[in-house]
């Protein structure tokens, strides 16, 4: 959550997703104490068609990304909708 509140303390848009919903909307909880929007959205990594999904919910909420923090420790150095099948 380092990186989520340095954001959100710079008033950036920020966007967490994790596999598992519930824990992440949990986590946004925490920094939504503190008066910060987050949009929470549920993404395993693993399955481009969940990725392609969080970049229209994205850019839908949000605009355009402009920093993305991967901590799935699976991604390569790829736009995420080049993003190869066997990743």
């Amino acid at each position: 959550m380092f990186w989520q509140r340095l954001f959100a303390a710079q008033s950036c848009r920020v966007v967490m997703t994790g596999r598992d919903l519930t824990k992440v909307q949990a986590k946004a909880e925490k920094m939504g104490r503190k008066r910060t929007q987050v949009l929470t959205l549920a993404c395993d990594i693993s399955r481009r068609e969940h990725v392609q999904h969080l970049e229209k919910e994205i850019s839908a909420h949000r605009g355009a990304m402009q920093i993305l923090i991967n901590n799935a420790s699976v991604a390569r150095a790829v736009n995420s909708s080049d993003m190869p099948e066997e990743l």
